[in-house]
């Protein structure tokens, strides 16, 4: 962004400083490289020079678990009495060749025993859990016959590790009875909460048998929600939860929504806001759980987690820099909690314009849990109208004097219309932007990645964000609304456990399972349902801890 920087501190785009100051017989395009006088704000990156890969031992873990201990020797004498293909014999990186390629070469007496307690240790880590002698002989078997036909160490035990990596019990979290085992409540749990198979502590306790003690499963739960490690359940959870894995999958209108790119023309996104409209709701997420707040901060909170660049594009007080940092909102502010983030507005509309019926589903199912029914069969659809002849509102009036519509969009409508208020960037508007009929903003300029210039959107009719929910309550705006919503903890709380066990699981909770839901939710409550604590309680639950 430092054309703009440049420009809105009244300097050229193209010079590093006022033009009296510009070296005499620079130009930007034969000279990119000029001294930079002191005047004008810019940016020089000399040769920056990397060097890697950084590691603590050698050979690396990784390496050792495949392999072992065996002596590393050139390939090239490995070659001379057994077979090396050439990926190993002549490896090339990026284009480049590597000399002095290296391979693992046990001596012969040695090369059977070492396979087996290397495949034996391997397994066990693939699989997580401990493996007998006769599902190591499987795998073995092919390890010899790759040596008994002249192939290398290395060939032959890879066949083995794309075996093993091949397996169900690989793919999938075997679970073959109705309670799960220490080993299996290890995986389920890293899983969960890491996204990845259990640590070292992990398989320590399940092979004590202790892991499934309450005080060790609670203890040990905490520590993977403290652990760096936890960022990985937030991103997939929240993809999952709030359908955040499809931040990519529309591109606002340029004309409409310049504000979202920093090069018109050439299409190019505005990349620092697009990564913190993401990462906003990922550090907002954390922080609720590290904090143990309750589920009304997830629909209503007095702050957010802003930088520079998304005050901005809230229009709320200056933040400086690009980190995200906690900031508290004014007293009157719209934004607060996952309703008012832009990567929720921008997940709930199609990059042109908004639909009522479509943020209302999302809100209904993902927030609530109290899903609408599918629509008839002859509903049909609304078109968005970014011409500017009809608003939302408008088509939805006629849409629902069908009997059967109405009765549905009576439930879904309200929370649709108070986000009305938000366009598909998640800015804050008070009317519709259009694209043919509306008033000229003549007074209005937008930056186009090299200069001001007038909006290329017209000013459309004004946003009505005012409902009457199904229990008669009207509301006027967004800020009414979140506080109906957050007089349902309980709802709300409902919802998130149902969220995290079919994400933990893998399973939706069945009717079955409701008792079970309500007892983990009415456990929280003196705690204002804290979201930590939901999480403890589900991991000590028999939801969780059964099959």
């Amino acid at each position: 962004r430092m054309s703009k920087v440049r420009i809105d501190a009244g300097y050229s785009i193209y010079h590093p400083g006022k033009p009296a100051d510009t070296p005499k017989g620079w130009h930007h395009i034969n000279n990119p490289n000029p001294p930079i006088p002191s005047s004008g704000p810019a940016i020089v990156v000399r040769p920056v020079e990397i060097t890697g890969p950084i590691i603590e031992s050698w050979p690396p873990p990784g390496h050792r678990l495949l392999y072992g201990d065996a002596p590393l020797v050139p390939a090239v004498e490995v070659a001379k009495t057994a077979w090396v293909p050439n990926s190993v014999l002549r490896p090339v990186r990026g284009y480049v060749a590597l000399s002095n390629p290296v391979t693992v070469q046990p001596a012969k007496s040695d090369s059977a025993r070492l396979a087996r307690v290397q495949l034996a240790l391997f397994m066990t880590r693939a699989f997580r859990r401990p493996v007998s002698d006769e599902g190591v002989d499987a795998y073995f078997a092919l390890v010899h016959e790759k040596l008994e036909k002249g192939e290398c160490f290395e060939v032959a035990m890879n066949a083995a590790h794309r075996a093993i990596l091949c397996s169900p019990e690989f793919l999938f979290l075997m679970q073959d009875k109705p309670v799960l085992d220490d080993y299996q409540l290890a995986a389920r749990l890293s899983y969960f909460l890491w996204r990845t198979s259990p640590d070292a502590a992990l398989r320590e306790l399940a092979a004590k048998g202790e892991l499934s003690k309450p005080e060790v499963l609670r203890r040990e739960t905490q520590r993977l929600i403290a652990s760096p490690r936890f960022d990985a359940f937030v991103a997939d959870f929240l993809d999952h939860w709030l359908n955040l894995r499809e931040i990519d999958a529309t591109t606002p209108d340029r004309d409409l929504f310049p504000e979202y790119f920093t090069q018109y023309n050439s299409r190019v996104q505005d990349g620092l806001l697009h990564d913190s409209i993401v990462e906003e709701t990922r550090v907002f997420f954390r922080d609720a759980v590290q904090h143990n707040f309750g589920v009304e901060t997830l629909v209503r909170s007095r702050h957010a987690f802003l930088n520079e660049r998304l005050a901005e594009h809230y229009d709320l007080p200056p933040v400086n820099g690009a980190a995200l940092r906690r900031v508290s909102l004014p007293a009157d502010s719209v934004r607060g909690g996952l309703l008012t983030q832009a990567s929720v507005l921008k997940v709930t509309a199609n990059g042109a314009n908004t639909s009522p019926v479509i943020r209302g589903v999302w809100l209904l199912e993902r927030i609530l849990g109290t899903p609408s029914p599918s629509p008839p069969p002859d509903a049909g659809s609304i078109e968005p109208d970014t011409r500017g002849a009809t608003t939302i509102r408008q088509q939805l009036a006629k849409h629902k004097n069908d009997t059967s519509c109405a009765v549905c969009h009576r439930k879904i409508d309200p929370p649709g219309f108070a986000l009305e208020a938000f366009d598909p960037i998640g800015r804050y508007r008070d009317f519709y932007r259009t694209s043919e009929t509306g008033a000229k903003l003549n007074d209005l300029r937008v930056f186009y990645g090299w200069t001001y210039g007038p909006a290329k959107y017209l000013k459309g009719d004004t946003v009505d964000s005012s409902s009457t929910l199904p229990d008669g309550t009207t509301v006027s705006d967004i800020r009414q609304f979140k506080n109906v919503l957050a007089r349902t903890p309980e709802l709300i709380a409902r919802n998130l456990v149902a969220q995290l066990v079919a994400f933990a699981t893998g399973k939706p909770i069945e009717p079955g399972d409701l008792l079970a839901r309500d007892q983990i939710v009415t456990r929280t409550k003196e705690e204002q349902y804290a979201v930590r604590s939901l999480l403890h309680e589900i991991i000590q639950s028999e939801l969780f801890r059964n099959k």
